[in-house]
């Protein structure tokens, strides 16, 4: 019963809590009492089926009953008890719906977020089989669900469905997971024969009803609602190397495979079709071929969703490039009841209605095949208006800080272009309700196209809810009280819902990004914010450096006003421009620069700011400067709400996640509690922020701490990776160790790391070895247990091993049979390569004395410096060394950030001016990358400004206060970017519309990030040990005899590959101590500074 996938923001624990199921719910426990009254009881050949499922004959090596590793069959309750790991609306504890009196079969029923589960009691369910899955048209989902359940209530046979018409309509949609959609209800059979029947009786009971088809399934017969494959049916998964939980089956061999959810039907080999007979297979099932409607080539998709393809092709008549859409039956039904079919139909009229206008594509042809609708249009050429932006912005004259805008020569004849595309419109009698970057296509010549017209609509009609969040107007998502009885979320189609649209462009041109933030969650007594306030801040901070954004920040004020009676009309907007021209482009001044003087922080010292968070309510803050308030507020507001979004009841997870990281293990840094745990106890532990918060933050951290001791001793698997792994966990279980003072606790912690192996495939710091070793590294320095040292050791010499020369470089590879998702790459970045790597031998060479180690890292520096991707005094790497010329990374994950992050490192270390220009160079990079970077640590904001605290921690204080400025810098863009949700400040995660938590693409790497700029303390996941107060520095580091030729150094080159070695190394023999010597010598030094090759005054 895996989980379904409905793509979009849904952070929030109880996603589909709020889903108004009861109708459904209450239709079932209808059916069990109609089945009771009745008197109806299992036919005698069910019970037959059921012995033969007990004895094991009968049953095909595939079949549902057939479980190759013997004894893999589970009781309904503990199928059931898979919704423990998402609780939710449970019938009263022990109590079975239709409770009989006289014997007959009792059933539970448990509705959980999701679904709505129905089970027989003490019923005897199959782990695997052939599982059958009928569909529904919203309209029609009771009639369907009455019609299943008179067929599946007599035979005892257990089902689920989804729990509400909410959930339903969004199974339904384009939004949802193609491998998910249609699947409203799910029968489990108890064997191969119990199947065949139930397919047949099911098909007879439904036929004649509608919905869409399931494409991970096959349908029983052309036009059937029934549809089925193989698949678990409970809950078995397994950790895979890369840290998330994958569905797994059986084979015939005992051996555990993954339990695919492909979108097409795709069984495993050793499981028939008990169907087959019955198919004729002609090609592919689910999309059709290649050849459309005898007359197109399909070439390429453009995109896939549920409601159907976007492709390219040819005409075969014509020898034209067109572009060919598809949509499915009964899938995106709107408030009409037109499905996608009736969508693309209208669509293709308008292109016919517009062709003498020159704003749209030329009409083909609309043709059907198979049940499913194509409509082919001219292709224009040419590039969306997002690609186009995203190609444009910063490119103009900057000062050092770089510019968010589309500069103002480029800018000026697309805004012309865009007001009169929706002029053109207007003047056609037609709302074009999906005014959004990805459907204006900006041709070579610079005129503007309009793609994907569908939901386009005459003015003064009626329409759904509709359109692209952070464009669409406030009245497009809204349920106005004058619609009231034409259904849900309809309103009345107005030119006003384009002009917000156009707003939200102007927004893009002026900033270089969308204009979308969560929604305000406030009660109704106290209101929310309107969009201007909501954008007003990062819009101000883009006119301190654009002049597109300071030309453009009036009109698009005006236009984005939510009452549609106040929004600037197109006579205004264009009065606007033309006063813009008649100045010369010239803006109003720009505003002031807004923050606090920059102040350098010693290396891991707390900084004493009066005034930043002075009490647990943020509001008050004596700090008088706008930008740093906002900023301290922030911090504030978000450690509370971590506090107070915390849900220690659940079992599957602590703090809500991005839907990325639904699937992934709860316990880690990445997306697990394991991240927002460290940041919190290290809040915690600052003697600057309030003495309540503090306290409410013990108490947080004491109970993040038992649940995740509790949950991580459920895993048998311990991966080593330090963000997606065990690693991560035994850390944070430490730093909350420390805070509470709990020699048990942080006892377990060691355990748990001693557990974790060192040699590992994956050689990275997020998945693999490098990241087991810096955890390592924190435990030696925690506990002063040797054991520590010796795998810290064993580490090391893995990756040493490991190391391959690849021209002048030395990389690193994940064997290419190794079961990773990252299976053959060789990256330069901190997560996954080069930097990561080398930033731990260079931390183990700190910790150890172990000069192989430094020459390790030395080489790791040069082969960065080789590929630098140098541009206009800054610098830029791709992930790996053979990406395509025009790839520039900023981000910690891979690019500048986490470059840098190692090379200013390197640098302390070794005193190599080269080092310190690339981490110089890269700073600026990562400035300049700050106006188009999400929030967050992994690859955003959050990580970028940590880089950027490294690099003023470790300058002079004139070199401090402008690096510190920069970091302020990340921060307000930061604060700008949050949501209001109980009257606290709080920023959006990686989706740019939603808040979670998680610490790689959530709150809590954001939160840590502010908390070092306002209070100082090491970087957490970076520093594991304090080298000035244990080894006085790198001055005192011993060295050995070098490795003359790094890369490719022989003990590099001649050494097993750590995918040959075992995956957890024994313990490496004490080392005596050695001799300590000068670390910074010249000849450490010249190994990156001789070697580094220049031009033009960069690192090439």
């Amino acid at each position: 019963m895996a989980a379904t996938r409905v793509r979009g923001h849904r952070a929030a624990h109880g996603a589909a809590r709020d889903l108004p199921g009861g109708t459904l719910v209450e239709r079932v426990r209808a059916a069990l009492d109609r089945h009771r009254q009745a008197g109806a009881r299992e036919p005698e050949h069910q019970t037959q089926n059921g012995s033969q499922n007990d004895s094991g004959s009968g049953s095909s090596a595939g079949s549902a009953n057939s479980t190759p590793n013997g004894g893999a069959e589970h009781h309904a309750q503990d199928h059931a008890d898979n919704h423990a790991e998402n609780p939710g609306l449970d019938e009263t504890p022990g109590q079975a719906a239709g409770e009989p009196t006289d014997g007959r079969r009792a059933w539970d029923i448990r509705t959980d977020d999701l679904w709505c589960t129905v089970t027989p009691r003490d019923h005897v369910l199959p782990a695997q089989g052939w599982k059958i899955h009928v569909s529904a048209a919203t309209g029609s989902a009771a009639a369907v669900l009455d019609r299943v359940c008179d067929v599946v209530v007599p035979r005892g046979v257990p089902f689920k469905l989804a729990a509400g018409t909410d959930l339903l309509r969004m199974l339904n949609s384009r939004e949802a997971d193609r491998s998910s959609s249609g699947k409203f209800i799910t029968v489990y059979p108890r064997d191969d024969i119990e199947f065949v029947e139930l397919v047949d009786a099911l098909d007879l009971a439904t036929r004649g009803m509608v919905g869409p088809g399931v494409m991970s399934d096959r349908a029983c017969r052309p036009g059937s609602i029934v549809h089925y494959r193989y698949g678990g049916f409970t809950h078995r998964s397994r950790l895979g190397n890369d840290g998330a939980y994958r569905p797994t089956l059986t084979a015939p061999d005992g051996s555990l495979v993954e339990d695919s959810r492909a979108a097409w039907f795709s069984p495993p080999p050793w499981a028939p079709d008990p169907l087959a007979p019955r198919h004729a297979r002609q090609g592919a099932d689910g999309d059709g071929g290649v050849l459309v409607a005898g007359r197109f080539a399909v070439t390429a998709a453009i995109r896939h969703s549920a409601k159907g393809g976007v492709f390219v092709g040819t005409d075969t008549v014509t020898g034209a490039d067109v572009v060919v859409k598809q949509a499915r039956a009964h899938v995106e039904v709107d408030h009409s009841g037109r499905d996608a079919r009736a969508a693309l139909r209208h669509e293709s009229a308008l292109l016919e209605r517009l062709a003498d206008t020159g704003l749209t594509p030329a009409h083909v042809a609309l043709v059907e095949q198979e049940g499913t609708l194509f409509l082919a249009q001219e292709r224009i050429s040419g590039t969306s208006l997002r690609a186009w932006v995203m190609r444009h912005a910063g490119t103009g004259p900057r000062d050092p800080g770089g510019s968010p805008d589309v500069p103002w020569d480029l800018a000026r004849t697309v805004v012309a272009e865009l007001v009169g595309v929706v002029e053109g419109m207007h003047r056609a009698g037609l709302v074009i309700r999906d005014l959004a970057p990805t459907n204006v296509m900006v041709a070579p010549d610079g005129r503007l196209r309009l793609i994907d017209l569908e939901l386009a609509a005459d003015a003064g009609s009626f329409a759904g809810a509709a359109g692209t969040p952070g464009y669409r107007a406030p009245e497009q998502r809204a349920v106005p009280r004058h619609a009231r009885g034409r259904g849900r979320g309809v309103h009345p189609v107005s030119p006003e819902a384009d002009l917000y649209s156009l707003g939200g462009l102007l927004f893009l041109l002026a900033t270089g990004a969308d204009p979308g933030l969560p929604d305000d969650a406030e009660e109704a007594a106290t209101g929310s914010r309107s969009t201007v306030e909501r954008i007003g801040p990062w819009l101000d901070l883009a006119t301190r450096y654009g002049r597109t954004a300071r030309l453009l920040a009036p009109a698009v004020r005006g236009l984005l006003r939510d009452d549609p009676q106040q929004r600037w009309d197109l006579v205004r907007v264009r009065a606007h421009l033309d006063a813009v021209e008649r100045r010369g482009g010239t803006p109003v001044p720009a505003p002031g620069r807004v923050r606090d003087a920059a102040r350098p922080h010693p290396y891991h010292a707390p900084a004493s700011r009066p005034g930043h968070g002075s009490d647990l309510d943020s509001t008050h803050n004596s700090d008088q400067d706008g930008g740093s308030a906002r900023i301290g507020r922030v911090l504030a507001d978000s450690l509370v709400h971590l506090a107070e979004s915390m849900s220690p009841d659940r079992r599957d997870r602590l703090w809500p996640v991005t839907p990325g990281g639904a699937a992934m293990d709860p316990c880690s840094v990445q997306y697990g509690g394991a991240g927002v745990l460290g940041v919190l106890a290290r809040a915690a532990r600052t003697p600057t922020l309030a003495p309540a918060l503090r306290d409410m933050l013990v108490e947080r951290v004491r109970t993040a701490s038992s649940w995740l001791r509790e949950r991580a001793a459920r895993e048998p698997v311990a991966l080593p990776g330090l963000h997606f792994g065990r690693s991560g966990t035994a850390w944070a279980l430490m730093e909350a160790a420390e805070l509470l003072d709990d020699g048990e606790l942080a006892a377990h912690a060691a355990e748990m790391a001693l557990r974790v192996p060192v040699r590992w495939p994956n050689p990275d710091v997020c998945h693999g070895a490098a990241g087991a070793g810096f955890t390592q590294l924190r435990m030696w320095d925690a506990t002063g247990d040797d054991r520590f040292r010796q795998r810290i050791v064993a580490c090391a010499d893995g990756l040493l091993a490991a190391a391959r020369e690849h021209g002048d470089l030395m990389l690193w590879q994940v064997p290419k049979d190794f079961d990773s998702q990252l299976a053959g790459a060789a990256h330069l970045g901190y997560a996954h390569g080069v930097a990561g790597i080398g930033a731990f031998l260079l931390a183990a060479g700190r910790a150890t004395g172990r000069g192989a180690y430094l020459d390790a890292a030395l080489a790791a520096g040069r082969t960065l410096s080789r590929t630098v991707r140098a541009e206009d005094g800054a610098a830029w790497w791709a992930q790996g060394p053979a990406d395509p010329p025009g790839v520039r990374l900023a981000h910690w994950c891979s690019g500048s950030s986490g470059v840098g992050t190692f090379l200013i490192r390197l640098w302390d270390a070794t005193g190599d001016p080269v080092l310190r220009d690339l981490s110089e160079q890269a700073a600026t990079a990562v400035r300049r990358a700050r106006w188009h970077s999400g929030t967050t640590a992994c690859h955003g904001l959050a990580g970028n400004g940590e880089f950027l605290l490294d690099v003023a921690e470790l300058s002079d204080p004139g070199g401090a206060e402008v690096y510190r400025g920069y970091a302020e810098e990340c921060a307000e863009l930061v604060a700008a970017r949050s949501a209001s949700v109980g009257g606290r400040l709080v920023p959006c995660d990686e989706t740019a519309v939603g808040i979670s938590a998680s610490y790689g693409t959530g709150l809590a790497g954001v939160v840590g990030f502010l908390l070092r700029l306002r209070h100082g303390g090491p970087r957490l996941w970076v520093d594991p040990v304090d080298a000035a107060s244990r080894l006085g520095g790198m001055d005192t580091m011993a060295t050995e005899p070098p490795a003359a030729e790094l890369p490719g150094a022989q003990h590099c080159a001649t050494e097993s590959p750590a995918a040959e070695a075992p995956a957890e190394a024994p313990p490496a023999e004490a080392a005596p101590a050695e001799p300590r010597a000068e670390a910074r010598s010249d000849a450490a030094s010249a190994v990156v500074r001789d070697d580094a090759k220049t031009e033009g005054g960069h690192a090439a």
